[in-house]
């Protein structure tokens, strides 16, 4: 395999797996003799720290964009084949967007942080540090896990966010799993991931 790391990031919106299928893959993974890394989310802990989504300040945004990409960066320096990113600076800014109240709360520093999320993006594609985006569509059942609030917009927030991603990263590097059963799901991360490293061990 070649020295560069591979990275697959999990997108998608609330309850759509992105969580569990990092976990599943990393198991695998790891079955196959890989050295593997996993960049959690955390937007989710940062979250509940301060009470919820409704309740997050701009500074909670600005702690998770660069707590993230921080994480990342520690993985991608280490001596791991193979990342796994749970969501990343487009994810928050999605999160920060439907927050009209908290944006117009200081629109300068919202408009900051908004850019700050797009350059984080602009610089691992740079640098390539991202070989597959994996977008796990919202098809799937909603499962409240008591920090998520967004059922009722589900749909609608889902075509917003892979609308982000579309706009943000090139269309050859995104696979979309799509479907309602969470096992098939998986199969078909399971098929995106072989045919990812088979590409890349070849190069």
């Amino acid at each position: 395999m070649k020295q560069n790391k591979i990275v697959f990031l999990f997108c998608g919106v609330e309850s759509t797996g992105k969580s569990t299928s990092v976990e599943l893959a990393n198991k695998y993974l790891k079955e196959k003799g890989l050295n593997v890394k996993v960049v959690g989310e955390v937007g989710r802990d940062i979250s509940v720290g301060s009470g919820g989504v409704d309740s997050m300040s701009l500074f909670d945004y600005e702690h998770i964009l660069f707590s993230h990409q921080a994480n990342f960066l520690s993985a991608y320096g280490s001596d791991c084949q193979v990342i796994l990113l749970d969501t990343d600076s487009i994810y928050t800014r999605y999160y920060l967007e439907k927050d009209e109240t908290l944006l117009s709360s200081n629109k300068e520093l919202s408009h900051n942080l908004i850019q700050l999320a797009g350059d984080i993006v602009k610089l691992n594609l740079k640098n390539s540090r991202i070989t597959k985006l994996i977008y796990l569509n919202s098809d799937c059942p909603f499962v409240q896990d008591g920090t998520r609030t967004y059922e009722k917009t589900r749909k609608q927030d889902d075509s917003i966010l892979l609308n982000l991603y579309k706009k943000s990263y090139d269309d050859k590097l995104i696979s979309i799993v799509d479907g309602k059963d969470f096992a098939l799901r998986y199969e078909k991360i399971k098929e995106i991931i072989n045919e990812t490293l088979a590409k890349e061990t070849d190069r």
